[in-house]
């Protein structure tokens, strides 16, 4: 592979390969969305929220907090069996 494939790759000194930080909001965003029913459930009883947030820029800090984090937010809030599912 490296015979037949690496000649003929340019590597391209210009692509900027830098992380760039989320803005942050400066107030909550509401959206309202239609979806398609669920044709296997009542139509009164069906609804979805969606909530998500940017918690503090860890991973560049500490790894091994981000990954204690990582574990903790899936326990918490993941799978039918967690208390904040």
């Amino acid at each position: 592979m490296e015979n037949q494939v690496l000649p003929d790759y340019t590597k391209n000194m210009e692509l900027d390969s830098k992380l760039h930080m989320e803005q942050t909001l400066t107030e909550p965003v509401i959206r309202t969305e239609n979806f398609m029913p669920d044709l296997m459930q009542e139509q009164d009883k069906q609804q979805n929220l969606g909530i998500s947030y940017l918690l503090d820029i860890i991973p560049a800090k500490d790894p091994y907090e981000a990954f204690c984090l990582s574990v903790l937010s899936n326990l918490l809030l993941e799978g039918p069996n967690a208390p904040f599912y």
